[in-house]
């Protein structure tokens, strides 16, 4: 499995996580396997299902790993260099919902295949109106001037095009607006998992104010 900073689209959401996961962003050669969800305390409407990863990884490895990205300097390093931005990791919303769903539906489909061959009513996409928020949520951060550049170099600018498209073609895909799923801790905190009441209301007057 090719890690997604390497592959085109740069998918900024899971650029730190996946690298972890498989040991392939220094090009080493690791053993993988399905790893079940069962146990995940993340990617929790998504249980039935399982990722592929370094046979080494654990389910708590897998939870902690995708649970620290948005704060990881190295994940928002990688953003910023990819799309020629200052971006501070706060903004993304739906970003695990999203993170789970493109995991299970694309990057580890070998893994899930018969699941979803099969009746999904217990095993369902991600919600079409949270995979539009997370898609409006990074056009929005790309888009905005004041933190990524009015004039990206052209490696920068086809790197947000391509990913722009590319969340769009999952969120018309792969998504679905009925028997659908989301994270509760994003649905119920307005598609921040972790973020405070008082983190949301502050961002939500930054954005107010702009």
């Amino acid at each position: 499995m090719m890690p997604f900073g390497l592959r085109t689209p740069v998918v900024a959401v899971l650029l730190h996580v996946t690298g972890i996961l498989t040991g392939g962003r220094h090009g080493l050669h690791v053993v993988s396997m399905c790893l079940p969800l069962a146990n995940t305390s993340v990617c929790t409407p998504w249980q039935q299902g399982a990722v592929n990863v370094s046979s080494s990884m654990s389910i708590r490895d897998f939870d902690m790993a995708l649970n620290a990205w948005a704060e990881s300097n190295e994940h928002i390093a990688g953003f910023n260099a990819a799309y020629g931005c200052t971006w501070d990791g706060v903004g993304i919303r739906y970003a695990h919902s999203y993170g789970c769903a493109e995991r299970l539906w694309m990057n580890d489909y070998a893994c899930n295949s018969d699941l979803m061959a099969q009746d999904d009513a217990t095993f369902r996409p991600l919600c079409t109106s949270s995979c539009q928020y997370y898609q409006a949520s990074m056009g929005r951060i790309l888009n905005d001037p004041t933190i990524c550049a009015a004039e990206p170099t052209a490696a920068q600018s086809d790197a947000r095009s391509a990913t722009l498209d590319y969340i769009a073609s999952f969120c018309a895909n792969f998504s679905r607006s009925y028997n659908c799923s989301t994270l509760p801790s994003e649905h119920n905190r307005c598609g921040w998992a972790n973020a405070t009441v008082k983190g949301i209301v502050d961002y939500c007057a930054k954005l107010h104010d702009q």
